[in-house]
């Protein structure tokens, strides 16, 4: 019944769609205080005593660099998200925002920095802290106590040894699971958009479904060997040279581009993100009403912050399984305060800098009327990376160093996803073997396929954001399990 759900459109929607509407519209108030509890139990633990146990045994030293470790904790928590939406969130939020049609500046100059800070809201610290504790929960027994590094280790604080084989340990394991392989599969399909509008843009041809097929084999080739070799020359080495090349376009976006204005814009936008923070994250849209046929008005939110906002946050823990289990895996030897500050502040540092220079100048060219950038972008989803470049000196060069960035992305976040479903499988050894790398890297790229073939990557995506509800309920008994674990430390019992 499950899979003919997703590969039957209409049955998927009957099925699947109430329920995730359901979740997104009717208990976005309950997501929007679960993201602000988490992080602030984040700082907690960050700030308080508990800051300086380390992940690990206290003669543990980290085993990366701090530059090779927040690469490779940005690139496995961004993925494709990097070019696609950092470049096309300002547009849509200039135009659809409720915060820029209630100040009565939709699709003007004078909306542009309060629609980048929407964005700074959905890709900012409250996601990165989500990731923080499960990797948090997952690693302390695992590093500390040589126990199994699974995700039902992270109810160790409440249950002891019996995470390991109660159903509620198994449960976690199983969601995870799900969220693991569900997640990456349907983002194949951002990054699918990416590489055939740029494709399009630099050489004039469309890619079909022919093409598209050799594309997702393309990467299934390069992630599960990146893989399969380790995260020493794979993950690690990848991971350097992405952040160092989504760092050159920038800069060259910046300075081919309105430097002064991009400049300018992006001061603005941090102001209001600061300024707006806890509005934007409380947000529900209470005081929109329409009025009925008998014309009496009712409440009635709007879907933006529904679909923007709410959906990320269910998205991000969603997840959370294997993004965070990884941070946990290459996070050894560092202080939990070291962990949770830099897993916040690095990746929404990155966000700040890389979506304000392309939301930026995309806004830029739309405002002032260069290009109908948000009419492309109704139009093909990808294509607002591209025709940024295409407005600026050596298109073809900058669109195939684009490409290339979107390709590292891509296959950072895969090889991560394929190394922790491979340590899941193996009852949770960190070393997994080559073989059951090479497994579940195939696996994982024949399903992204399959779903390519038949059309549904929305099937997958709504099943890994119901998969993330029931991890919603662990991540709270997560919070739990964290706290007794720092006390068991300090009190020299664990």
């Amino acid at each position: 019944m499950l899979f003919r759900s997703l590969v039957n459109q209409d049955l998927f929607k009957s099925i699947f769609d109430p329920m995730t509407e359901f979740v997104i519209f009717k208990m976005k108030w309950l997501v929007e205080w679960f993201a602000l509890i988490v992080f602030c139990f984040a700082l907690y633990i960050a700030f308080s005593k508990y800051g300086n146990i380390k992940i690990g045994k206290d003669t543990d030293t980290p085993e990366f660099s701090t530059f090779s470790w927040a690469s490779m904790c940005i690139c496995s928590g961004v993925g494709f998200g990097a070019l696609l939406w950092f470049s096309s969130e300002g547009l849509f939020h200039l135009f659809e925002s409720s915060h820029v049609i209630n100040a009565g500046n939709a699709g003007k100059a004078a909306g542009v920095p309060l629609a980048i800070a929407s964005g700074y809201m959905n890709w900012g610290i409250f996601g990165w802290a989500i990731y923080a504790l499960c990797g948090i929960a997952v690693a302390l027994p695992a590093y500390r106590l040589d126990r199994p590094f699974n995700l039902a280790g992270g109810l160790y604080g409440i249950l002891g040894d019996r995470a390991y084989t109660s159903i509620w340990g198994k449960g976690a394991d199983l969601v995870g699971a799900v969220g693991s392989a569900g997640g990456p599969a349907a983002g194949l399909g951002v990054g699918l958009l990416l590489l055939t509008s740029g494709i399009t843009a630099m050489t004039g041809y469309t890619i079909g479904l022919y093409g598209q097929m050799g594309l997702v084999v393309f990467f299934c080739l390069a992630y599960t060997f990146s893989a399969y070799i380790g995260i020493e020359k794979g993950m690690k080495r990848l991971s350097e040279l992405a952040i160092l090349s989504v760092f050159l376009l920038v800069c060259y976006v910046f300075i081919a581009g309105p430097t002064l204005y991009i400049a300018n814009t992006i001061t603005e936008s941090f102001g209001e993100y600061l300024s707006n923070f806890m509005s934007f994250n409380f947000f529900t849209d209470a005081g929109n009403f329409v009025t009925q046929k008998d014309g009496t008005a009712v409440p009635e939110a709007r879907s933006w912050q529904s679909w923007w906002y709410t959906f990320y946050i269910v998205w991000w823990v969603a997840h959370a399984p294997f993004t965070g289990g990884f941070f946990a895996r290459i996070s050894r030897g560092r202080t939990l305060r070291q962990f949770i500050l830099g897993v916040v502040c690095f990746p929404t540092l990155l966000v700040i800098v890389v979506m304000g220079v392309l939301s930026s100048a995309a806004c830029y060219l739309q405002v002032t009327g260069e290009v109908d950038m948000y009419g492309a972008l109704v139009k093909e989803t990808g294509s607002s990376i591209y025709n940024i470049l295409l407005s600026y000196p050596f298109p073809k060069l900058s669109i195939a160093v684009a490409i290339f960035c979107v390709v590292i992305f891509g296959v950072t976040t895969f090889d991560s996803a394929t190394y922790f479903v491979s340590v899941q499988a193996s009852c949770g050894n960190i070393n997994p073997k080559p073989a059951m790398k090479l497994m579940w890297g195939i696996l994982l790229g024949s399903v992204a396929l399959i779903f390519l073939t038949i059309g549904n990557f929305n099937g997958l995506k709504g099943l890994g954001v119901l998969a993330g509800v029931p991890f919603f309920f662990y991540l709270i008994a997560y919070m739990v399990s964290v706290l007794r674990m720092c006390r068991m430390i300090d009190d020299k019992k664990l």
